[in-house]
């Protein structure tokens, strides 16, 4: 069995502020209500298309 490393990323301590700032931002979004007038979109980090129905 091969173990794989995991890198687990960090804020850097001279980004912390802006950092948490940004993210609370982001994280306001999610916690919105429904507007369908105003939709919300998610974009993944990898450039990946999903083609298939589940």
């Amino acid at each position: 069995m091969t173990r794989q490393k995991i890198e687990y990323w960090v804020i850097p301590p001279e980004a912390d502020a802006e950092f948490v700032a940004n993210m609370e931002e982001v994280l306001e979004t999610y916690t919105k209500p429904y507007d369908s007038t105003r939709p919300v979109l998610c974009m993944d980090e990898q450039p990946v298309q999903l083609v298939k129905e589940a």
